[in-house]
């Protein structure tokens, strides 16, 4: 379950000089052959047991969400086969 983000351009965009930067500096190609990239914040994931999922399901996929943030970094992610991990974290804002 998840919620999309109305304005994904900002996000792509950076998604998009990621990418780049992590070719170029550090020499790391993300396969993205079978997947597109789709900008969104995560409510619950995959190992929602079924009648919790159908729970949560009912409880929120009607419901309007608005919401605006701060953001200050951003994590790169890792999946070991079985969840994801941080891989890395890039801080936002001056000197860094």
């Amino acid at each position: 379950i998840f919620i999309r983000i109305a304005d994904h351009k900002p996000v792509s965009a950076l998604e998009g000089s990621l990418r780049e930067l992590l070719a170029r500096e550090a020499h790391l190609q993300i396969e993205t052959s079978h997947q597109s990239f789709h900008p969104h914040m995560t409510i619950a994931t995959r190992d929602l047991r079924e009648p919790a999922f159908y729970q949560a399901w009912a409880e929120f996929k009607d419901r309007a969400f608005e919401a605006a943030f701060e953001v200050r970094s951003l994590f790169l992610l890792q999946h070991n086969g079985q969840f994801w991990e941080i891989y890395r974290e890039f801080n936002f804002g001056e000197g860094t």
